[in-house]
């Protein structure tokens, strides 16, 4: 896949999940249920930017010169 359309990607994937955090955080009255859900959908935010946009998987391979 091309680095353009990965982009595209992850910009429509954020946004749905943006969206999706604040409906929950809206809409859901138990604060521990909110807290959890809301918890749950920063991770699936927070692991696809470090993969694809910070590289964070190069951290573990190998050095090349």
């Amino acid at each position: 896949m091309g680095s353009y359309r990965i982009g595209w990607i992850m910009a429509v994937w954020l946004i749905v999940l943006i969206f999706v955090d604040f409906s929950i955080a809206q809409w859901v009255d138990h604060d521990q249920l909110r807290f959890s859900l809301l918890t749950i959908g920063t991770l699936a935010e927070a692991i696809p930017i470090a993969y694809y946009f910070m590289h964070i998987s190069r951290v573990w391979q190998g050095e090349v010169h």
